[in-house]
């Protein structure tokens, strides 16, 4: 998962210690794990997240505990340890689900809130009502790529 535009300015600004990690979770901090229908973009203000109106779609909360420490690998990558199940879908469904992305607010979507995005490996997946969207333990990554 890349991360998103305010998130890279930040860690760089932490980093040449122009600022505070704004943003920063203390450790057993929380995430929302949200899926879209379309990239989110780099700030994640072009949202296209699912609707959570009459749909049975509704953000996932994380914390730090459900990722796996990053690997030394280049680029370093932290990988989902735990599950994430969303759904079943209900009414019009979640329609196609295209990639997913994690926030540091639970409901509020502004750019300075937004960590990052991916797309889902294998391409979109079609949610209709009755189904549900899985992404087990491992599947999920989150880098500086």
């Amino acid at each position: 998962m890349p991360l998103g535009q305010t998130t890279r300015k930040n860690i760089l600004d932490y980093i040449f210690g122009k600022a505070s990690l704004t943003g920063a979770p203390t450790a057993g901090g929380e995430f929302w794990l949200t899926l879209h229908t379309a990239s989110p973009g780099v700030d994640g203000q072009t949202s296209n997240e699912v609707s959570t109106s009459s749909t049975g779609y509704a953000p996932q909360e994380t914390d730090t505990a459900d990722w796996a420490a990053a690997s030394a690998a280049s680029p370093s990558v932290l990988v989902s340890s735990v599950a994430f199940l969303f759904g079943p879908a209900e009414g019009s469904g979640f329609g196609t689900v295209t990639h997913y992305a994690l926030w540091n607010h639970a409901t509020n979507r502004a750019a300075a809130n937004f960590l990052g995005a991916e797309a889902i490996t294998g391409g979109g997946q079609e949610i209709t009502a009755g189904q549900s969207l899985n992404f087990p333990a491992g599947s999920l990554t989150f880098s500086f790529a």
